[in-house]
């Protein structure tokens, strides 16, 4: 391992580190929120009925924010305006961990708009590797298999299914879906690149019927920033 592969390896884990002893000081979990609805608009995100995240368009997810307490009511309303696309719903968070709240779906359709919760960990990949996790969110693709490069990364994946996360050499990988144990390629091949010691969670999303299917990347990060209380 290079030195600066062990330095930067090093600072990461102190941030990680002191992240984690801020949420726990603070007794709270960390949530982020990803808009994954091909057909719903620009939503407000409100949490205790105060607005968490504002002007959240699909295919975009805010950073973690530390929510204090364990529990929270979550709505979206249209970016703007008190109308309410979904909710509200009660969620219950355990401390110390982190969680994607995922809002999908079809707005007046189906499968139907609704919001669903991953818990997860943010733990640093093993010295100089990426870290994984891939997420289905692509409502009428129904159940697929993802490669890179040519070799399959995981099977029979069905809409909202996801992936433990795993280590992966740093590189740019060629990504295709594939209609599960077939060879029709619903999505790609497109080309993403991952950064040595950092995470990423990778995302399916669109719709196969209107060719809007698409991968997005994000990494995954920890602020510092707090969620409304109730």
């Amino acid at each position: 391992m290079s030195r600066l592969c062990a330095i930067l390896l090093a600072i990461a884990i102190v941030i990680t580190a002191s992240s984690t002893c801020f949420a726990a000081k603070r007794g709270g979990a960390y949530v982020r929120v990803l808009h994954a609805s091909p057909n719903a608009p620009t939503v407000d995100v409100l949490a205790n009925d105060k607005v968490a995240v504002s002007n959240l368009s699909y295919a975009t997810m805010t950073p973690y924010y530390l929510l204090p307490r364990g529990t929270a009511t979550f709505k979206l309303n249209v970016a703007g305006t008190s109308n309410t696309a979904l909710g509200p719903i009660k969620s219950t968070f355990t401390p110390k961990m982190e969680y994607t709240i995922i809002a999908t779906g079809i707005l007046n359709g189906e499968p139907p708009l609704e919001i669903f919760s991953i818990s997860e960990k943010i733990q640093m990949p093993s010295t100089c590797y990426a870290r994984i996790r891939i997420i289905h969110l692509a409502p009428d693709a129904g159940e697929v298999d993802i490669y890179a490069n040519d070799k399959p990364i995981v099977k029979n994946v069905s809409y909202k299914g996801y992936t433990k996360y795993m280590d992966v050499t740093p590189g740019t990988y060629s990504v295709k879906v594939n209609t599960a144990g077939t060879d029709t390629v619903v999505l790609g091949p497109t080309n993403i690149t991952l950064n040595q010691n950092t995470m990423y969670t990778i995302v399916a999303m669109g719709k196969a019927s209107d060719g809007t299917l698409k991968v997005k990347v994000f990494q995954d990060q920890i602020t510092s920033k707090t969620l409304p209380c109730g």
